[in-house]
């Protein structure tokens, strides 16, 4: 028997974890989901995670940069940050380093 599978038995291997209960779920007219939680833990900071189930290696020659394109849409600017530079300051002022940490992995 493996050692990593030693106190292992007994427990149902399938069964789900609980849903933290502050989980803040949604939908968008578009029909994105979306997910939100609060966190505490770094203070004064946010984490932003983007699923699409898709990116650039799912790419056709007529989509190439798609991926990358998205990446700008989110990170580039918004509403009330109208351009990339307050959004690099808003993400600077977060402790975040622009074009480092702010990407679409």
């Amino acid at each position: 028997e493996d050692e990593m599978d030693e106190g292992l038995d007994g427990l149902d291997m399938d069964a789900r974890l609980p849903e933290n209960p502050r989980l803040v779920k949604g939908e968008l007219a578009n029909g994105m989901r979306y997910v939100l939680i609060p966190n505490n833990t770094p203070r004064d900071r946010f984490t932003a995670n983007l699923v699409v189930f898709a990116g650039s290696a799912d790419e056709e020659d007529g989509e190439l940069g798609l991926a990358h394109y998205l990446e700008h849409c989110v990170f580039l600017a918004t509403e009330k940050y109208g351009t990339s530079k307050d959004m690099d300051a808003l993400l600077s002022s977060l402790g975040c380093t622009p074009h480092a940490d702010s990407n679409a992995a």
